[in-house]
């Protein structure tokens, strides 16, 4: 019986309880974490995805999410981090530049060695793009099946 609070300079546990705090990690989230019955996923502003153990609050897997990835001139495309989600087993990172990057939930690992980049408005529709992972894909099933990702590019 705990809960997560995240603010700007640091992640939190509390026993709901009792209300005492049981951990406090110092880091700067980006924006909500996404919270299971026993990780905590975050995104921080210095570009790392973490893992926490959400009853003793230590770090499981620390990985940057441009690691291995792509060259520099490539990772300068992706712009900022607007969406994270959990979906079938892999943590996918959806960036405003159009690209999804998708992530092992066991490791951290980079699941695919390539991103997808994918031509739709992501941030209207984040369903899409991880079920599509692929533009064509996504140019077949949109306007038939997501009505709300119809801002597709030609």
């Amino acid at each position: 019986n705990n809960i997560i609070i995240t603010t700007e300079k640091a992640i939190l546990n509390y026993d709901i309880q009792t209300a005492s705090r049981n951990w406090i990690l110092p880091a700067e989230p980006i924006f909500k974490p996404i919270v299971t019955f026993d990780y905590t996923y975050v995104v921080l502003k210095d570009n790392l995805l973490i893992c926490l153990d959400n009853e003793s609050g230590s770090v499981v897997w620390s990985k940057s999410i441009f690691s291995n990835t792509m060259k520099e001139k490539a990772i300068n495309k992706f712009d900022t981090v607007i969406d994270l989600k959990i979906v079938n087993g892999e943590i996918n990172i959806y960036f405003s530049g159009g690209y999804l990057l998708s992530y092992n939930i066991n490791d951290g690992n980079l699941d695919i060695n390539d991103p997808v980049e994918v031509k739709l408005d992501i941030a209207a529709c984040p369903c899409l793009a991880t079920l599509a992972r692929s533009p064509i894909v996504a140019a077949t099933l949109a306007p038939a099946f997501f009505p709300c990702c119809s801002k597709l590019e030609a």
